[in-house]
């Protein structure tokens, strides 16, 4: 399979120049030697024997990224992958296309493949906290859930009017939610229908964008107009016997893990980050009101006037906000201790290359390396690669493939 995914990855070079196999395997496969004796002896074989057939040798024998050196190329999906997801241990990644395929990242086997048979696009795709579970829906308003661990799965058809299409859903361990434009669902894990509800208090100049549920009552909503070029967002905060002040936005917002501080564009006419705080007033150990405090301003990044913010999106331990913008994206270390900059780090595509906004608040990613010395961010078919601590775009690589929809920092080994 390594050999193939190899092969694969070279058919362009090889197409036109096959004499030039012996390089192609080396430097694809080079890293594989330590634990596959049998790749070990095929790449020594490929160094001694392939200057008789090709006077091209690389000067080095590894090839850069993504080209080689091969990790995997995981292939299963006869249609094209909608999304996918990793788990909560970054042991495994869950895609779906018209089916759910589960790999196994240390190994890269595929561990489950679950078609359900359900007509239309899958929509989105989300994983329950304990991994346990999987859920999507689809364009015709049909959601699919998922037990990974025996691959039942229950269908659910759309609870409510036709009029009123399936726009999202999310997922806890022991419930379902889905929701449309004003409305969201609440189920168990059978697929059995709890109750209905509606978003109090909210006009219908607002949609919902997204949920995220801690139970029925306790949730956090985003809305939106409903137009494509309108950019204005609204915070719904629901705790349970009590009212929150609704905080208004545009753009782009993120949350913390623990989703105790939110980062957004809060200014008008101003791409400018803001801070808030999730705020209690307590007493007698009792809560008797709630709110979002502003905190702070972030320090601004060149020309966030006009520069319009897509995407915010925190890393994996919460030291660094993302941003995504029209032009490139932008950088804030959280680091207490020893912060790379205690501004704001922009790091500029090149000219004539551009962000775009797949969704209102979604758009290309940029992650940041485990050392902390390069960000990495996915442009149509290229990988951009930036000096964090100088600013400087230091290499574009060409990823071979088609676009690059989605990108996900993950380590492995020594990779």
């Amino acid at each position: 399979m390594l050999v193939a995914d190899a092969l694969r990855l070279g058919g362009a070079i090889l197409g036109v120049y096959p004499n030039m196999l012996a390089a192609q395997l080396v430097g694809r496969l080079l890293p594989e030697i330590g634990g596959n004796p049998n790749i070990k002896m095929l790449l020594e074989a490929c160094d001694k024997s392939g200057p008789k057939d090709s006077a091209l040798i690389p000067l080095n024998h590894c090839l850069h990224t993504p080209g080689g050196p091969l990790k995997y190329s995981l292939e299963g999906h006869q249609f094209a992958v909608f999304g996918f997801c990793l788990t909560s241990d970054y042991r495994y990644m869950v895609s779906i296309s018209t089916r759910f395929i589960t790999w196994d990242l240390s190994t890269s086997d595929l561990t489950r493949d679950v078609n359900p048979g359900v007509e239309g696009i899958m929509q989105q795709l989300v994983l329950s906290p304990d991994n346990k579970w999987a859920a999507a829906y689809t364009n015709n308003s049909q959601s699919v859930l998922l037990n990974m661990l025996s691959s039942e799965f229950a269908i659910i058809d759309n609870p409510f009017e036709e009029t009123e299409p399936i726009t999202g859903l999310f997922l806890l361990n022991k419930n379902l939610f889905l929701h449309t434009k004003l409305r969201y669902a609440f189920y168990d894990m059978r697929g059995a229908l709890i109750e209905k509800h509606q978003l109090p208090d909210i006009t219908e100049e607002w949609e919902l964008l997204f949920m995220e549920f801690t139970s029925f009552t306790n949730f956090f909503a985003v809305l939106w107009s409903g137009q494509i070029n309108e950019t204005r967002l609204l915070l719904f905060t629901s705790r349970e016997g009590l009212t929150i002040p609704t905080v208004n936005m545009h753009s782009v917002i993120t949350m913390k893990k623990d989703r105790s501080r939110m980062y957004c564009c809060h200014q008008e006419d101003l791409y400018q980050v803001s801070e808030f705080e999730y705020h209690e007033t307590v007493e007698n150990d009792v809560v008797v009101g709630a709110e979002w405090r502003h905190v702070r301003d972030l320090p601004r990044y060149e020309n966030d006037v006009k520069e319009t913010a897509l995407q915010l999106k925190m890393d994996q331990n919460d030291r660094f906000l993302l941003a995504s913008t029209a032009n490139g994206f932008v950088v804030w270390d959280f680091d207490p201790e020893d912060p790379i900059s205690e501004e704001a780090i922009y790091l500029a595509l090149p000219h004539s290359v551009r962000n775009i906004s797949t969704k209102l608040t979604q758009s290309n990613s940029v992650m940041i390396s485990s050392k902390v010395d390069y960000a990495v961010a996915g442009v149509r078919k290229n990988l951009y690669v930036w000096s964090v601590k100088t600013k400087q775009l230091m290499k574009v690589l060409d990823a071979h493939f088609g676009r690059i929809m989605q990108l996900e920092a993950l380590t492995i080994g020594r990779y």
